[in-house]
């Protein structure tokens, strides 16, 4: 068994002699910290795992194995393609969003709560004349249905 002191952000317990505040720290309690440059960039504590800063996922992924998954669940979760973004369950995407859409998987229905449009929405379709949902399908056939309010 190796025992060190606590350390701190500037002085890590365990560092290294070339970069002596970068390095392992533990805080207080149950929190302990991985320290780059003397600031704290991954904490772990008692259930929770807090990084700071952005997080990259190495892995892109697909919809069988997403890049970011959950123990016990890995085929559901977020994927990345090229500059889309996809959500998968049990293995199948759900649903696709890029910049411009937001794209169904064929076969997937999409259910907006009791179908109902309230608030702001409704406010801005009731001055539009013109208002309608487009829908594209996997062949390219935009549907265009009419938006009425009462």
């Amino acid at each position: 068994m190796i025992l060190g002191p606590d350390g701190t952000e500037s002085l890590p317990a365990f560092s290294f002699a070339s970069q002596p505040n970068m390095g392992i720290a533990r805080f207080s309690g149950t929190n302990m910290a991985f320290v780059v440059n003397g600031v704290s960039q991954l904490s772990i504590s008692l259930g929770y795992i807090i990084p700071q800063g952005r997080i990259a996922v190495g892995e892109s992924g697909d919809a069988t194995a997403p890049g970011y998954s959950w123990l016990g669940d890995v085929d559901t979760g977020i994927f990345h393609v090229a500059n889309v973004q996809g959500f998968c369950a049990g293995g199948v995407e759900v649903f696709r969003h890029t910049t411009t859409d937001l794209v169904m998987a064929s076969g997937k229905g999409l259910q907006l709560g009791n179908a109902a449009v309230t608030g702001l929405v409704a406010g801005a379709l009731a001055a539009l004349t013109t208002a309608s949902i487009t829908i594209k399908d996997s062949t390219g056939t935009v549907y265009r249905i009419p938006c009425v309010t009462p």
